[in-house]
């Protein structure tokens, strides 16, 4: 009995740790149509260049995340492999969290299944991340990675993610590196989604929420005319101020 509550209580420990290890983002999605994704993780393993991808996409409810729906199952993808992909990347999403406009996170989630054979190497299955979050979960600072111009940003209604990089094997954990000498960008261009603009009236209140430019420049009260990026919390929604 005292093995069986060592084991038990041994088990519990560790779904404890576990649970505190990841964030749970459980959130309601609306489609939000095609948004051209610049893939700097794993077309350059098959042209030596970032490819342009039209990719299907979704944002939560609350505006804070956007996520990729499947980009290595798209038919554009299977051109750029030169060999039907769907299976490669069925059911596997890239989420990115853009609720700091100056601190854009990728959520970790494995985002393709390489064959076999892939780079001589056995079946890998990747995460994508990049060279700031490594730096970051290596214990460098946000100030140092955001001085050295490594921390991914929402600008503009684009994501762009300096130095994109892969961590191979079944957990983000695992050892990350990119696949050529030079690290490539990525980005997520927004600017062909269907997002609602609300109009605002100069009289409506401002108070409770941080404010910042399309170019993610902190703005200041009052407002002028124009289109900015609203902080209430976790919430973030594109705004226009007539």
């Amino acid at each position: 009995m005292n093995g069986h509550h060592c084991i038990i209580s041994s088990l519990m420990f560790l779904l404890a740790v576990t649970a505190t290890s990841f964030t749970v983002y459980a959130q309601q999605w609306e489609e939000i149509g095609e948004v051209v994704f610049t893939d700097g993780w794993i077309s350059p393993i098959y042209t030596g260049k970032a490819e342009k991808i039209q990719v299907p996409a979704q944002i939560s409810a609350d505006g804070s995340l956007v996520r990729l729906m499947e980009p290595y199952s798209t038919a554009c993808f299977s051109d750029i492999a030169g060999t039907p992909t769907i299976s490669w990347g069925e059911s596997r999403n890239i989420t990115f969290d853009i609720s700091d406009p100056l601190w854009v996170k990728i959520i970790p989630a494995e985002a393709i299944c390489l064959p076999a054979g892939t780079v001589n190497a056995s079946e890998q299955p990747l995460w994508p991340t990049s060279r700031g979050e490594y730096m970051h979960a290596m214990g460098y600072s946000r100030e140092a990675i955001t001085k050295a111009g490594l921390n991914s940003v929402f600008a503009d209604m684009v994501i762009t993610i300096p130095q994109g990089m892969v961590a191979f094997g079944t957990e983000p954990g695992a050892l990350t590196q990119s696949f050529s000498d030079t690290p490539l960008d990525i980005t997520i261009d927004l600017r062909t989604a269907s997002l609602d603009t609300p109009n605002i009236s100069p009289c409506v209140s401002f108070t409770g929420s941080e404010y910042f430019t399309m170019s993610g420049i902190p703005a200041t009260l009052p407002l002028h005319p124009g289109i900015y990026i609203r902080r209430t919390g976790n919430s973030i929604a594109k705004i226009a101020v007539r």
